[in-house]
């Protein structure tokens, strides 16, 4: 029997062995091609890869074309990450929706106290009074703000504290400069639409690009649960049938050499007997 070896001169060069038809490569069987590409079609790697990169041409079109651009829509972009791959732990459609929910419920919650404070701060008009009002109040929201970007359960209310966070930063750096309160919130509207539009994009990529459900990993999961089980009670019965069959054949064979013992025993007897009974008869 040979064995698959690799050339001294070339490592990569294999052999076949003659016992299989399975080609050998520094000592393990390769991989056919067919089962890589399937691997490679059906990895969260390239699931991930073709949702983001659609999603972000389909986002930086509201930068790019001048029809449909609006104030703040440069910020699709970032916030469709933000739900993509921040606040997502998986590309499982439920969890794309519930990530962009939570952006857009963020978003207003961050959103709209940096309007309320911009609008305050426009009340006394340019000036030294407003930049106190924007340091003051500014600190005092964020910092409120902030005790969701620190928190660890439920383990996303970080995420959705730190969109918070930035749709808050976003208002008050975009507000600070304009001088009516109709601008501020003109600003603020166009976030919260930012958000919406970074939302379905989001969970449009999850749908139409290489979609996956929840519950077909829990099939997954749990076929592979059974199989494992079904295998280890297998393994288990099968050593213990075969430690009885072993008890079962270790007694017969106790039996039969007995039974030898005895028919030998009984012919020495017999023998005995006989040359017993032929000497008297001599």
């Amino acid at each position: 029997m040979k064995e698959a070896k690799a050339d001294v001169q070339n490592p990569r060069v294999v052999t076949m062995d003659n016992s299989s038809s399975k080609p050998m490569a520094n000592g393990k069987p390769r991989v056919p091609m067919r089962d890589r590409m399937r691997g490679l079609i059906l990895s969260v790697s390239l699931q991930s890869a073709l949702q983001i990169a659609a999603g972000t041409f389909v986002a930086c079109l509201f930068t790019f074309v001048r029809p449909i651009s609006f104030p703040q829509s440069c910020a699709v972009a970032t916030l469709f990450l933000v739900v993509s791959v921040m606040s997502s732990p998986n590309n499982h459609l439920g969890t794309r929706i519930n990530a962009a929910a939570g952006l857009v419920g963020c978003t207003w919650i961050g959103a709209v106290p940096a309007a309320v404070v911009a609008t305050i701060a426009k009340i006394p008009g340019p000036g030294a009074a407003s930049t106190g009002i924007y340091m003051a109040l500014g600190a005092v929201a964020i910092a409120l703000l902030s005790i969701n970007r620190v928190g660890s359960s439920p383990p996303t209310l970080w995420r959705l504290g730190m969109t918070s966070c930035l749709a808050f930063g976003l208002v008050a750096l975009s507000t600070w400069k304009l001088q009516t309160i109709v601008q501020v919130w003109s600003i603020t509207g166009y976030l919260v639409l930012v958000s919406v539009i970074s939302a379905v994009v989001s969970t449009l990529a999850a749908a139409l690009v290489m979609p996956t459900l929840a519950t077909e990993q829990v099939h997954h999961v749990l076929a592979d649960v059974l199989h494992s089980a079904g295998l280890s009670t297998s393994r288990y019965a099968a050593s213990l049938f075969r430690a009885r069959a072993r008890q079962q054949t270790c007694h017969h064979q106790q039996q039969q050499q007995q039974h030898d013992d005895r028919q030998h025993k009984d012919a020495y007897i017999y023998g005995a007997m006989s040359a017993v009974a032929l000497e008297q008869q001599l």
